[in-house]
C-alpha cells in the first residue's frame, strides 16, 4: 500500500501520516486469492479500518498514526477479516 504523509509534520525527515490517511487505502501485494470455499476467501483489495492515532498529535486537527497502528483488510478467510501488518520506520517527529 502506498501512502502519503502531511508534510507540515516530518518524523526523520518524512511527512508524517495521518490516520485518515490510511483507512480505505488500495492493498497491493495481497497474498489472498478469492476462493469460493470452503473456507470461502475475500482477497483484501481496500483498508477497512485503522486505528492507533495520536490523542494530542494532529496534522490540520487530524491525528497521526503511531506505531501501535493496527487495522484489517477488506478481505477475509470463513468470514475473519484478514490483519494488516505494519512497519514502523520513523520515531524522531520534527514540526515544519
Amino acid at each position: 500500500m502506498k501512502t502519503t504523509g502531511q508534510a507540515k509534520l516530518k518524523v526523520a525527515g518524512k511527512a508524517a501520516l495521518r490516520i485518515d490517511g490510511i483507512d480505505k487505502m488500495e492493498i497491493s501485494g495481497c497474498k489472498l486469492e478469492n476462493a469460493s470455499g470452503p473456507p470461502v476467501i475475500v482477497q483484501c483489495k481496500t483498508v477497512a479500518s485503522a486505528t492507533g492515532e495520536a490523542t494530542k498529535l494532529k496534522v490540520s486537527g487530524k491525528p497521526v498514526a503511531l506505531d501501535t497502528l493496527t487495522g484489517v483488510g477488506s478481505g477475509s478467510t470463513a468470514n475473519v477479516p484478514e490483519k494488516l501488518s505494519v512497519t514502523v520506520n520513523q520515531t524522531k517527529l520534527k514540526a515544519s
